[in-house]
């Protein structure tokens, strides 16, 4: 009797385990993209060099 009952609720506790364990997955990811997202990127500015030419003494 105790065989059965372990034969039928095996394949449900190893459904939930999995069900438990792929929204654990889904919470680590969104987890992961929020924090990779938080993270300020290098973001290089560019300055504007302006060059002045000696003989016409203009900004090229």
């Amino acid at each position: 009797m105790l065989f059965i009952i372990y034969l039928i609720l095996t394949p449900i506790l190893c459904l939930l385990g999995m069900l438990m364990l792929e929204h654990l997955e889904r919470k680590i990811k969104t987890a992961l993209a929020k924090k990779a997202k938080a993270v300020p990127k290098h973001s290089c500015s560019v300055e504007k060099i302006t060059f002045t030419d000696n003989k016409t003494r203009k900004a090229v």
